[in-house]
């Protein structure tokens, strides 16, 4: 329980503070986007959308590239972000959430992994991007950026919401058999401490399922 605090202390020290503004006429209300959350609870990601339908972001050729491999990450919690540059929040909090996703991954080990996943985002607009994140020592890899170029992870999610709309960032804790168990659509700047309880619990429920057994 000590662990989990600090993490959660550690989770409200990474993220500034938030600024509070008058909403805008588009912007979703937070019921809206709770009633989204729940809609996507229970939906199945294809493990090859998390794999080789995927690029990735090589930083030296400047480009999206295949991916090397087929197979999605091992972890047993798989925290997915899905971001694009045409959403605001979302470029003004990943540095941080980089940050806090790496802290979360190496407190709990292997068991959990974090998947950074672009939306339409063309090399121009990625270079930015990837430039201005905060370098790790050289013993701390970078978790790599992925592009869903065909659009498949929110082309089947968009399938339980109303009007097929759904607004990015979305965040979706997914479990062993890649089920959403919990969802975050919006920014992450107040709700990081959900995040962090939520990939503990989570991790809680599938070690405590382990042990009972059949």
């Amino acid at each position: 329980m000590n662990s989990l605090v600090s993490l959660l202390l550690v989770s409200l020290l990474c993220a500034p503070a938030v600024a509070v503004s008058a909403p805008l006429a588009s912007t979703p209300s937070p019921a809206s986007l709770r009633r989204d959350e729940v809609r996507l609870l229970h939906q199945a990601l294809r493990p090859i959308d998390l794999g080789s339908n995927l690029k990735i972001w090589e930083p030296r050729a400047g480009e999206w590239l295949k991916t090397e491999t087929s197979d999605p990450p091992a972890a047993r919690v798989i925290v997915v972000y899905l971001w694009s540059a045409a959403a605001p929040a979302a470029i003004a909090e990943l540095p941080w959430i980089r940050e806090l996703a790496r802290r979360v991954e190496n407190h709990h080990g292997g068991d959990a992994h974090f998947m950074f996943v672009a939306e339409g985002v063309a090399p121009a607009d990625m270079r930015p991007i990837a430039a201005a994140q905060r370098p790790l020592p050289p013993n701390q890899p970078q978790s790599p950026w992925f592009l869903d170029a065909e659009g498949l992870i929110p082309e089947g999610l968009r399938q339980a919401l109303p009007g097929g709309s759904m607004p990015l960032p979305v965040t979706l804790l997914l479990d062993d058999h890649r089920i959403v168990r919990h969802a975050i659509v919006g920014s992450l700047a107040a709700r990081r401490g959900e995040l962090v309880s939520a990939v503990s619990d989570l991790l809680y429920q599938l070690r405590a399922t382990r042990r009972q057994g059949p």
